[in-house]
């Protein structure tokens, strides 16, 4: 059963293995057990049993991100948070639906933002006027309209922007002011590309609390874009401190330290992300950003893997055929140029990432266009265009100075 119906199976592998998963839980199944468990010994290459979960998580839809992977060793089943609701009691039942949408956020995926984003629309249902809940519904509607995340039409982003709107107007006190600035200030850098405007509300909302970590966050991005790289680092650390647990923060460290071409440091705070959180599949992708700027293409290219293993995404597929790409391996570029298109099939996908593996082909006109095409669909990775290393390969083009000027940055140090 999934929310209620019944769910058909394309074959009974995929029920065993389910069944097996749940099974186990919370214990990781590894690849051998798998093997003997669900295909009875047989000998088979440990990628069908990736392919295999991957059908497995295409049938179970929004509930996808509960088969997890344990890299090197296996996989196992995370059931998602849930609570009691108890009619009768409203401010019960609110608080635990906010508890609830935030467990399901801090997972960080695709599945569980679309869940989080139900849970606090149950949340405003029930109370229009609970800050909390509108802000995050602003917060996964945002992020379900990046690039990185996809999960949300991009003609959605009027709700988010009219959600914390009534947050801040709403706003009891600093803390939940500085909240619904930031949020405000988010959708203005990444969506209106109002760099400045972005900064003002982000420094208000710091002055007004100075706890919030999301504001700390993107406010160090703010710095990486607009070349002040000597504020980057104290600003993400202070969001560390902040949220000491995020493994989003902690992972964005060492990919603003990529981005400043501190690759040796990046790869440092890179490797200690993934040892403390060997769950969250963005940040290998972060580290694989690193390696590959360093030069050290195989473990790049195995930290790539292990990102698109624990979650098919256009962001590690784009990443494998760049990587592939300047390491000489033209034809497994290609590759995933082709599965990348497959992907784009049932996903959304921009042209962005189409122009990752162009320019690392070396067709540097063709990753232009697509560059272009992500400028006309405001894709938000394009702020960082002045700084990403992966298109100092284009610098010397006349098209992409003029669409680094369009975005109104600097240049970058490339």
């Amino acid at each position: 059963m999934q929310d209620g119906r019944a769910v058909s199976w394309r074959s009974a592998r995929h029920f065993e293995l389910l069944k097996t998963l749940i099974d186990s839980e919370p214990e990781v199944v590894t690849y051998g057990a798998l093997r003997e468990r669900v295909w009875h010994g047989k000998e088979i290459e440990p990628q069908t049993i990736i392919q295999t979960v991957k059908d497995l998580r295409g049938r179970l839809g929004t509930y996808a991100d509960c088969i997890r992977n344990q890299p090197g060793k296996g996989y196992y089943f995370d059931r998602p948070p849930s609570g009691v609701f108890q009619d009768g009691n409203l401010p019960l039942e609110v608080l635990t639906l906010l508890r609830v949408a935030a467990d399901e956020w801090d997972r960080r995926t695709g599945e569980s933002l679309l869940r989080a984003l139900t849970l606090y629309r149950r949340v405003v249902e029930t109370d229009p006027a609970c800050v909390e809940g509108l802000l995050g519904m602003a917060v996964c509607v945002t992020m379900g309209c990046h690039v990185g995340f996809a999960v949300v039409p991009r003609a959605d982003l009027h709700i988010a922007r009219k959600a914390a709107d009534r947050a801040l107007a709403l706003a009891k006190n600093n803390r939940e002011r500085a909240a619904a600035l930031c949020q405000i200030a988010q959708i203005r850098m990444m969506y209106d590309w109002d760099l400045k405007e972005a900064e003002r509300l982000f420094t208000e909302a710091r002055v007004l609390d100075d706890s919030h970590a999301p504001t700390h966050h993107f406010l160090s991005h703010v710095y990486l874009i607009t070349d002040r790289w000597d504020s980057v680092m104290d600003t993400i650390k202070a969001a560390r401190r902040i949220a000491p647990s995020s493994p989003m923060i902690h992972s964005t460290g060492g990919l603003l330290l990529h981005f400043m071409r501190r690759y040796k440091e990046a790869i440092a705070e890179g490797e200690a992300a993934v040892a403390l959180h060997p769950e969250f599949a963005r940040g290998y992708a972060m580290l694989g950003l690193a390696y590959e700027a360093d030069g050290q293409f195989d473990r790049a290219i195995a930290a790539f893997e292990m990102a698109l293993e624990m979650e098919e995404h256009a962001f590690a597929l784009a990443a494998l055929g760049h990587a592939h790409a300047i390491a000489g391996n033209r034809g497994k570029a290609r590759t995933y140029f082709a599965r990348l298109r497959k992907f784009a099939k049932t996903q959304v996908v921009s042209p962005y990432f189409d122009a990752l593996i162009h320019a690392g082909l070396g067709a540097g006109e063709e990753a232009i266009s697509c560059l272009e095409q992500a400028y006309d669909e405001r894709c938000d990775w394009l702020l960082h265009a002045g700084v990403e290393p992966r298109w100092d390969n284009l610098r010397g083009y006349e098209r992409f100075r003029q669409l680094i000027k369009k975005l109104g940055l600097p240049e970058g140090r490339a």
